[in-house]
């Protein structure tokens, strides 16, 4: 008996299914099995920077992630622009495009704290395109965590004793110059 408000449900099963059914069901048990299988595989490696200045012939031309918090200047030139990212350890160039670059918010500094980033793009130990230089070339930004404004607050005590000190140095100046006219 089915009381007020209370749903019911009916499950349908086939017991021999057409065969367009089960070809359907096959391929979509394949795509299944190949999406968990081979979704695991990683873009490309996460490394950090000492890996990256130790090994640089491992991860020449390779494909890697590599982040880290923006700081210094984002320098635009022409349809692209230099990052430089710190990873805690060490900086590496980025080369990324003018869109990539725009979407930063704020570079680290004093009075700023950077945005941080997940750059992924491919290595080069001596970019041919760059002089020779060490970079990545950013395929693809990322921002986690955007930075912002940082205050530093003076201590209160250390303005006390600067009061102080200067205190003592004039009466110390006054004494000394009295003493040097008599």
């Amino acid at each position: 008996m089915k009381k007020r408000g209370q749903a019911t449900f009916s499950i349908l099963v086939i017991a021999n299914p057409p065969r367009r059914m089960k070809q359907s069901l096959s391929i979509l048990k394949f795509l299944c099995i190949y999406i968990f299988l081979f979704n695991s595989v990683v873009y490309a490696e996460g490394v950090s920077s000492n890996e990256l200045l130790s090994n640089p012939n491992k991860f020449d031309n390779s494909r890697v992630v590599y982040e880290g918090e923006v700081i210094g200047d984002v320098m635009m030139r022409g349809s692209h622009a230099w990052l430089n990212i710190w990873d805690g350890t060490n900086t590496i160039g980025i080369w990324s495009t003018r869109e990539d670059a725009r979407n930063i918010r704020y570079a680290g500094r004093y009075g700023s704290k950077g945005d941080k980033i997940t750059v992924r793009g491919i290595f080069h130990k001596a970019c041919p395109e760059h002089g020779g230089d060490l970079d990545i070339h950013a395929e693809e930004i990322i921002a986690h965590v955007y930075g912002g404004k940082v205050s530093h607050p003076v201590d209160s005590g250390k303005i006390k004793t600067t009061v102080i000190l200067c205190g003592v140095l004039v009466i110390v100046s006054a004494w000394w110059f009295i003493r040097k006219r008599i």
